[in-house]
């Protein structure tokens, strides 16, 4: 993911999820909303009870990478915010794909 399809600042990060546009399951919650944007732009969210730095760290490349995989199935002028729940600590990658690719669909 390069540095401008980031979601950054807390403002951003507010505006989104109080815009209550979402899709959820057992280890994601997608909230969205739509800009004027030629790409679109994701931010990555963890508690920190979901662990230790390095848990928070690992699980973020992991999403990243997702994100990576699955960029063409979001719409372009829109504004992404990813949270990660506990319940996906222990969960296989192959397992949080298909969730994630589950979710994606959901959203168009």
């Amino acid at each position: 993911m390069k540095r401008i399809e980031m979601v950054k600042s807390n403002e951003d990060f507010q505006e989104i999820i109080h815009n209550k546009k979402f899709v959820t399951n057992k280890l994601f919650t997608i909230y969205n909303k739509s800009y004027q944007q030629s790409y679109p732009q994701f931010g990555i969210a963890v508690k920190k009870s979901f662990g230790t730095a390095v848990d928070r760290n690992k699980i973020k490349r992991q999403v990243r990478f997702l994100v990576d995989n699955y960029k063409k199935e979001f719409k372009n002028s829109a504004k992404y915010i990813i949270m990660i729940k506990n319940t996906c600590k222990n969960v296989p990658f192959n397992e949080m794909n298909t969730s994630f690719a589950s979710l994606i669909k959901e959203i168009k």
